[in-house]
């Protein structure tokens, strides 16, 4: 009875072991093969390197063992099987390619070719040192592989190879009737899973044609750039989702529509310049359909990128995207530029006519606006400086633009240094803008926070601005262009925002043309320094309306100014005024409070005077006084003054 009791007590102690090691082991998948799976460090690279990037790791382990070179006979010979077969633990999966380099003659240069087919027949050969070597057949080795990694308990995944960039009357030259089949009879008769890997990528191929393939393959026919890595590997990760009762497709991330940019090419040791590789990755994810462009950590140095339809871009925590100084870089487009449609400089991201563009992560995108600004001023001392064109002269890029887009979102980012406008959005409809953290240096000219441009429906909430110009300003066109487009700015709410040094906190304008209708600024904190936290400017040249603004549960912090409406604002150059002229109505400021220089100035036009102006609940600590000009209906019991020196309420027509 007790020899009894204590072998009991020794097997439940055993099998707690066993269900203990169960419970924390993290399986490794093992990925074994030759170069189209290998890391070459060159142009190429084989699908092992990024394929790790479709897994989550922090459940699971990825081991690339492959090397370049290798067959399926060598493999074995060189030690290397054994190497991951002395690591191998039950519930680990073993993933196996092999072909492209077991054609041949077995005693061949290389010594690495296997006999053709899956039987059991060898030859023997005489290698260079003298030693003697049993050549088997490729489905042998296969088989070999297979049953001892399921004698450890893992479990063996077969591929056939990868085609090759070779084409015959359109289509992809298949391996079909060699190593193809081959691999999937090996993988049938010793009970493993098997993915006709070769003819998933030469679909793929097909679906995108020959031209585009080509750039792929940047050495020869075989091997793949990144680019072409990773779309194998898409098809790898394809091939396991779609493999019946296999557990190895549980660890495979929930959106596996995210691409990258390192496994294009990119690198980001701030140097490299990443404007092809980050391209291509957009491309790629256009074209396979759609998903998330991933900026990881590292600092991604850039042109100008165009995002495309179904294509999302995420920047990862510590992932810098960072843009040249080179006018090169940033190709002309079609856009508004200060109100005027034209021909100017691309902005850094741009997202043009696309329905449902989110831009997001924690990362940064710094648009080199400090570099920018020394380039441009010791361009200026230069004799040929007046003979550039306004482009070379003025043209620094924007750094994100969104235009003719909807239901877009811009979240979460450090926008750094915009070289000129940060974010720009234009003809855009539903768009939400949150949680942006935005710094330019004050030597930065026309470095707005945000132009919203004839754009409706859109919410900016939980922004922190510090900038060398407005925060965020309102526009519509200018002149008699805006008033033909006639695309108004509307249906506009800003919220929870903090406004810092800048020249206003949200203005209205100045190029107001098209109209302004429907905004509110509300709960929002303007800090020391800001110039004029309420701002209105115009031209009498603007024409246009803009009415139904409303101010309310603002702090104030020591501002320059509280209120600063300018119908003749920056009268450089005028042109003849509109007919009508421009005008300014239905303004509501409603609990808006706190220390100021002074309380600013309201100038309307002798022709068009501010109309029907309301304040409630206000109450305003200056220095100076309120400036009345060509006002009219303004109700001001709503608002308190306290103010040091002279009137406090200074009427002039």
């Amino acid at each position: 009875m007790k020899i009894k009791l204590i072998s009991l007590l020794t097997i439940g102690f055993a099998l707690l072991l066993i269900t203990a090691f169960e419970a924390k082991h993290k399986p490794t998948v093992y990925i074994i093969g030759d170069s189209t799976i290998a890391k070459d460090g060159g142009l190429i690279e084989g699908w092992g390197v990024p394929v790790v990037t479709f897994f989550d790791t922090t459940k699971i382990t990825v081991e690339n063992d492959a090397r370049g070179g290798r067959s399926s006979r060598t493999f074995l010979y060189e030690g290397l099987w054994q190497k991951v077969l002395d690591r191998l633990q039950p519930g680990d999966y073993v993933l196996m390619q092999f072909g492209h380099n077991d054609g041949g003659k077995v005693d061949g240069e290389k010594y690495r070719a296997s006999l053709k087919g899956i039987g059991n027949e060898t030859q023997e050969v005489t290698r260079p040192d003298g030693t003697k070597e049993t050549v088997h057949t490729y489905g042998w080795y296969m088989r070999k592989y297979i049953d001892e990694a399921k004698a450890k308990g893992a479990i063996p995944i077969v591929f056939s190879p990868v085609p090759r960039n070779e084409w015959k009357e359109g289509k992809v030259i298949r391996i079909k009737d060699t190593y193809g089949n081959w691999a999937k009879e090996s993988a049938k008769s010793e009970g493993a899973y098997f993915i006709n890997l070769n003819e998933l990528v030469a679909h793929k191929y097909e679906q995108m044609g020959a031209t585009l393939v080509k750039t792929l393959f940047p050495q020869d026919h075989t091997h793949t750039s990144p680019a072409g890595a990773t779309l194998n590997a898409a098809m790898v990760t394809e091939g396991i989702r779609n493999l019946k009762d296999c557990q190895l497709k549980t660890f495979l991330k929930r959106d596996a529509r995210e691409y990258l940019i390192t496994n294009f090419g990119a690198v980001g040791d701030g140097a490299k310049l990443n404007t092809k590789e980050i391209q291509s990755a957009i491309d790629w994810c256009a074209a396979e359909g759609g998903g998330t462009v991933v900026v990881p950590a590292g600092v991604f140095l850039s042109g100008a990128i165009f995002i495309k339809q179904g294509v999302n871009l995420t920047i990862e925590k510590n992932g810098v995207l960072k843009g040249t100084t080179n006018m090169a870089d940033y190709p002309l487009v079609s856009t508004r530029w200060e109100g005027k449609e034209c021909k100017w400089t691309s902005a850094f991201i741009n997202a043009f006519d696309i329905t449902g563009f989110h831009l997001t992560g924690e990362g940064t995108i710094d648009g080199s606006g400090e570099a920018w600004v020394q380039n441009g001023i010791i361009a200026s001392k230069t004799p040929e400086y007046k003979l550039l064109s306004d482009r070379e002269r003025f043209g620094r890029p924007r750094l994100i633009a969104l235009q003719n887009c909807k239901d877009a979102t811009v979240s979460g980012l450090s926008l750094h240094n915009e070289a000129c406008w940060c974010l720009f959005i234009l003809y855009s409809q539903n768009v939400t803008v949150q949680n942006l953290t935005i710094r330019a240096e004050h030597n930065i000219p026309m470095s707005d926070g945000m132009d919203i441009d004839s754009s409706k429906g859109v919410h900016v909430s939980g922004c922190d601005i510090d900038v060398n110009d407005d925060c965020i300003s309102i526009k519509s066109g200018k002149d008699e262009e805006g008033r033909r487009i006639g695309r108004p700015a509307e249906d506009i709410l800003i919220e929870k925002c903090t406004f810092r040094y800048g020249h206003g906190g949200v203005a209205m304008g100045s190029e107001m043309s098209g109209g302004i209708k429907n905004v509110e600024i509300r709960n929002c904190v303007v800090e020391a320094d800001n110039w004029a936290p309420i701002r209105f400017k115009s031209q009498p040249s603007r024409g246009g309306v803009v009415e139904n603004i409303t101010y309310r549960d603002i702090v104030l912090k020591n501002t320059r100014k509280a209120f600063e409406f300018d119908m003749a604002w920056r009268m450089v150059n005028p042109r003849p005024a509109s007919n009508p002229l421009p005008l300014v109505r239905n303004i509501k400021i409603i609990n808006v409070s706190g220390s100021v220089q002074s309380v600013g100035d309201m100038h309307g036009l002798a022709g068009s005077p501010i109309t029907n102006v309301e304040f409630k609940n206000c109450h305003i600590t200056a220095q100076t006084g309120f400036i009345l000009d060509h006002v009219k209906n303004i109700d001001l019991s709503g608002l308190t003054l306290k103010v040091a020196k002279g009137e406090s309420i200074i009427r002039k027509n």
